[in-house]
């Protein structure tokens, strides 16, 4: 990553898609267990989740 692209998100989200991300990843942290990061299935039952939350016009997330 070039200096001149940190900070800067070339994804755009909004509150209602954070908020269920968040909350999306607090209900399956049990999963995670002590690897330090989540299993696939976790990840695409969040996107599942933000895709519901989509704001129409913009690029969806993906896992």
């Amino acid at each position: 990553m070039a200096d001149e692209d940190i900070g800067k998100s070339k994804m755009k989200w909004n509150d209602v898609e954070i908020t269920a991300l968040v909350n999306s990843l607090y209900e399956c942290h049990a999963q995670q267990a002590n690897s330090g990061n989540f299993k696939d299935p976790v990840y695409s039952v969040v996107t599942q989740e933000i895709a519901y939350h989509h704001t129409p016009g913009t690029p969806m997330k993906t896992a």
